[in-house]
């Protein structure tokens, strides 16, 4: 039997891996989750798995359904706008900051993220500047000494969120 501590780092474990497969979209929004699957390929029980689906679900990032189980949430047009309205005044709050303290290090790592992009806009790789957007903004976060904000962003998934709802603007 395991103890409560390697049952906690498990479902650490497990809270990290599906959270990083919904954040790369390889679960559909609305798609069932198998916990059974996910164990086996996991090698855990189910108990650390529906631990991490809770805790995701309190993130907004899984939907639970009474005796149906968990399922990717889907979200809807006003949740996007609103996650794009959240994270643009995360935005402001860091832009602020960083006008006093970012260093030439890394304005140079921001423009590098998207130095490939430099084409007429029908010659973008949308996926590629999908990803490009998202490497952007989480280095903004990064470079934060906000400790506030990062802890807004990690609890509510708002910059990974807003990107999974693609290009919308």
């Amino acid at each position: 039997r395991k103890t409560k501590s390697e049952n906690d780092k498990s479902t650490a474990k497990v809270y990290e891996i599906l959270r990083h497969i919904i954040l790369e979209r390889k679960i559909a929004p609305g798609s069932k989750i198998s916990q059974r699957k996910l164990a086996e390929e996991l090698n855990v029980s189910r108990t650390p798995i529906v631990k991490a689906l809770h805790k995701l679900e309190t993130q907004g990032l899984v939907d639970t359904s009474h005796g149906r189980g968990f399922y990717l949430h889907r979200l809807t047009i006003l949740e996007l706008l609103d996650l794009f309205i959240l994270r643009e005044a995360l935005e402001m709050i860091i832009i602020t900051e960083l006008v006093e303290t970012i260093n030439p290090e890394q304005i140079k790592m921001l423009k590098n993220v998207f130095a490939d992009f430099d084409l007429p806009p029908k010659e973008i790789d949308a996926i590629k500047y999908w990803y490009a957007d998202r490497i952007f903004h989480n280095l903004l976060l990064s470079f934060t000494r906000n400790s506030l904000v990062k802890r807004i962003d990690d609890s509510f998934q708002i910059f990974n969120r807003a990107s999974l709802g693609g290009l919308l603007r």
